[in-house]
């Protein structure tokens, strides 16, 4: 499977999503991953809390995970996304880096403290995630389990 994405990569068959005669809004599933014109894309070297996961602000637990989501799509409002596809993860989505006029959406959201630099595949993201911790955006200014320690049942 591997093989055929990375053969239609270098051929140009995957699909880019913005394009002169086509324009089509993505629409949010949840902080790091958006859905446009039936193409699932998870947003490459970021990790955004769970659509469900709570953290904790001054002993009030708030729905972190759905702020997540609203701040992607308080990014993208109308706009097309044009998602650059890099590889297919193991659900089967295109991970990629998408941007919304000109802007890096995986970086934005990190920087906006919305979403985890996801070290273990690039370091691109980090200086944001440190901006962002510094300044107690986002999520930074509450407590929380990261994502992947939250898909792992702690909570």
């Amino acid at each position: 499977m591997r093989g055929a994405f990375l053969a239609a990569l270098l051929c140009g068959a995957l699909p880019h999503t913005a394009s002169a005669q086509q324009v089509i809004t993505p629409r949010i599933i949840d902080g790091d991953t958006l859905e446009v014109a039936g193409i699932t894309y998870r947003l490459f070297g970021i990790d955004a809390p769970e659509r469900l996961q709570n953290c904790v602000m001054a002993q009030v637990t708030w729905r972190c995970g759905a702020s997540a989501s609203e701040a992607l799509r308080a990014l993208i409002g109308d706009a097309p996304a044009d998602c650059r596809a890099r590889e297919l993860d193991r659900y089967g989505r295109t991970v990629a880096i998408c941007y919304v006029a000109g802007v890096d959406l995986g970086e934005a959201m990190v920087a906006g403290g919305w979403a985890l630099a996801y070290r273990s595949f690039t370091t691109m993201y980090v200086a944001a995630e440190d901006a962002a911790r510094t300044s107690g955006a986002g999520i930074w200014g509450s407590g929380f389990v990261t994502p992947a320690e939250w898909r792992r049942g702690v909570r």
